[in-house]
């Protein structure tokens, strides 16, 4: 054998080398599951819940309610970190109450402008908002369950 057909087959078998190595790469990038985008979680209305967006029914728009609204805590267990968020629309005669663990988000009607006024459902909601003395409330039956 020719030193010249020796370096050809030597060519030959390291291409086929290569060539075998990149088509098993292909091979298992086929297998790799496909990555979620972060942010690829909008729900019906386009809000992305993973950045915290919720919708908003009075305001029509996706919100992050620690931004738009006004925290309540829980008065009951106070190492709790539950809170509740009141939003409300522009001139505050209408109020959506978010409550933590549950879909449930009454708005609510204001009933009077005194200092000390009070929110609620005229679907006859359990749900009440009040403000007596500059302080927030929810009542749930007549019972507060969040203050701020």
């Amino acid at each position: 054998m020719s030193r010249k057909s020796f370096f050809l087959c030597g060519i030959m078998a390291c291409a086929t080398m290569l060539m075998s190595c990149n088509s098993s790469s292909k091979d298992t990038n086929k297998e790799a599951p496909e990555k979620t985008l972060v942010g690829g979680d909008r729900d019906d209305h386009g809000c992305i819940a993973s950045a915290g967006y919720q919708w908003s029914e009075l305001l029509k728009d996706c919100i992050r309610p620690w931004e738009k609204g006004v925290k309540l805590g829980t008065p009951i267990d106070t190492t709790s970190t539950s809170a509740a968020y009141l939003v409300f629309n522009a001139d505050s005669s209408l109020v959506e109450v978010y409550l933590p663990q549950t879909d449930k988000r009454p708005i609510l009607k204001r009933e009077n402008t005194t200092p000390n006024s009070c929110w609620s459902d005229v679907a006859n909601s359990d749900i009440t908002v009040k403000t007596e003395n500059g302080t927030w409330a929810v009542y749930q039956n007549d019972e507060p369950v969040f203050l701020q």
